[in-house]
C-alpha cells in the first residue's frame, strides 16, 4: 500500500515541475557582485519584522508539528493516524477521513479568507488563525470512545466523525496561514537579495519547526498509559496525544501570536 501511495506521490510531484516549467518568473534583482554568502545571510536578519515573522512561523510550524500536523498545508499527520488507530481502533480507510475533510476545508476556506488577506493585511488574518485556530483542535480532548453502525459503512469510531468535522475548519484555517506567511514573506524581504532572504526565511522556520516534531516523538515514547490513567467524560482516554495537543495551543497562543505581534509592518492591502 505505501508502495503505491508514494510512487503516485512521485509521479504528481514530477508533474508539478512540468507545470512550473510554464510559470512566467520575474527577472530578478541581482545582489551586489562584491558581497559574500555570509553577508547575504545576515541582509534580511537587519530587519526586525523580518526575524520576528521567522520566529513566529517556526514555532508556529513546530506546534504544528507535535501532533503531526502539515506546515504546508495544515492536514493531519502521522500521531492523528495513530492515535485513531491505537485509541479507538480505526482502520487507516476511517482514519484517512479527517485528512480528507481538511483538505476540503482547505477548499473551501482559503478563497475567502484570501479575500480577507487582500482586504485587511496578512498579519491582521494570520493573527486572527493562531487566535481561533486552537480552539478546534483542542476538540481532541473531547472525543468519544463510542462507535456508531451505518448501512454499507459498517462500525466505525464517533471520534472520526467529531474530528472530521474538526478539521473541515482547521483545514482552511491552517491552509489559510500559509497563503498570510506567502504574503508577509514576500513584503517584508527586500527585493534586492530576495532569493536568499526567502531561504533565510524558510530554512529557519523548518530548523525551527523540526523541533516540534522531535518534541513529539519523544513525548510519545515517554508518555505511557501509567502515567495518565484519567478518562475524558466523552470515555476516551489520557493519552500522549492530549498532551501533544495541549502543547500545541500553549505554543500557538503563548509563544507564536506574540511574536507576530512585534511585527511593525503588514502587507498592503490589495484594495
Amino acid at each position: 500500500g505505501f508502495t503505491i501511495v508514494f510512487a503516485m506521490t512521485a509521479v504528481l510531484g514530477m508533474a508539478d515541475i512540468v507545470v512550473h516549467w510554464f510559470v512566467h518568473e520575474p527577472v530578478p534583482h541581482r545582489s551586489a557582485p562584491e558581497a559574500t554568502v555570509w553577508q547575504r545571510v545576515k541582509a534580511p536578519l537587519r530587519s526586525r519584522d523580518f526575524v520576528w515573522l521567522t520566529l513566529a512561523m517556526g514555532v508556529w510550524a513546530a506546534a504544528l508539528a507535535l501532533p503531526g500536523y502539515s506546515n504546508s498545508q495544515g492536514l493531519p499527520g502521522f500521531f492523528c493516524v495513530v492515535y485513531l488507530k491505537e485509541g479507538f481502533g480505526a482502520n487507516y480507510s476511517q482514519a484517512s477521513w479527517i485528512v480528507i475533510a481538511s483538505a476540503v476545508g482547505t477548499v473551501l476556506a482559503a478563497p475567502r479568507l484570501g479575500h480577507f488577506i487582500d482586504r485587511h493585511g496578512a498579519r491582521w488574518v494570520l493573527q486572527r488563525i493562531m487566535l481561533v485556530a486552537p480552539v478546534f483542535t483542542l476538540l481532541w480532548l473531547a472525543v468519544p470512545g463510542k462507535t456508531w453502525t451505518l448501512p454499507w459503512l459498517g462500525t466505525f469510531p464517533l471520534a472520526v466523525v467529531l474530528m472530521s468535522a474538526a478539521s473541515l475548519i482547521t483545514g482552511g484555517l491552517f491552509g489559510s496561514a500559509v497563503l498570510c506567511q506567502y504574503r508577509l514573506s514576500q513584503a517584508l524581504t527586500p527585493m534586492m537579495g530576495r532569493t536568499v532572504a526567502m531561504a533565510v526565511h524558510w530554512s529557519g522556520v523548518g530548523i525551527i519547526g523540526s523541533l516540534g516534531a522531535l518534541a513529539g516523538g519523544w513525548i510519545k515514547d515517554v508518555v505511557g498509559p501509567e502515567w495518565l490513567p484519567a478518562w475524558f467524560p466523552g470515555g476516551a482516554p489520557v493519552s500522549y496525544f492530549q498532551v501533544l495537543i495541549v502543547l500545541q495551543a500553549a505554543l500557538i497562543w503563548v509563544v507564536a501570536l506574540p511574536l507576530l505581534r512585534r511585527i511593525e509592518r503588514d502587507a498592503e492591502p490589495a484594495f
